[in-house]
């Protein structure tokens, strides 16, 4: 079914593509069995990319929760969480009220489970949704609180990610 699924993305029936992926991951609300769960995570990350690129947004994230469902890899997670925080960012400034506030929260508890995790490039991703959070909210002194309270920590990860030659444009300096 999912093959037939990535056809129909293919032929540009996004909406029968939609469906199929749908039913495949009604099968298991809870997540997958073991035995297919790296099938599974791997179709959910391929759905949730489909429809990003597709400028679905919404079914992206719900793309992305079948992905987290999946138990994957604690890195892994960790890299999933921010691409689900920033979605939450992307759509949360296209709602209002109670829809804009449960994107941001969940952006937000996102965000803070990284960060109990350990400093790395993803912390400092944590980092600049948060402030921007802040902003978007219209608390610029926020924002500013948030970046000023982890800047150490932003500018060690700088010189971290400097020493290990990676591009500048991955530090949270450069956001």
């Amino acid at each position: 079914l999912l093959a037939l699924g990535d056809q129909m993305y293919a032929m540009g029936k996004l909406n029968e593509a939609k469906t199929l992926y749908r039913e495949f991951f009604a099968q298991f609300p809870k997540g997958p069995p073991s035995e297919i769960a790296a099938f599974y995570q791997e179709s959910a990350y391929k759905y949730a990319q489909m429809m990003t690129l597709t400028g679905n947004d919404k079914e992206a994230l719900a793309a992305y929760e079948f992905v987290l469902l999946s138990k994957p890899d604690p890195e892994v997670e960790r890299r999933l969480q921010m691409e689900v925080a920033e979605l939450c960012l992307k759509v949360g400034r296209t709602e209002s009220g109670a829809a804009r506030d449960a994107y941001f929260n969940r952006a937000k508890k996102l965000c803070e489970a990284v960060q109990w995790k350990g400093l790395d490039l993803w912390f400092g991703q944590s980092v600049v949704i948060l402030a921007h959070l802040e902003q978007i909210k219209g608390d610029p002194r926020a924002a500013m609180s948030t970046i000023t309270t982890y800047l150490p920590m932003l500018k060690d990860l700088d010189e971290a990610l400097k020493a290990q030659n990676y591009p500048l444009k991955l530090s949270p300096m450069a956001q």
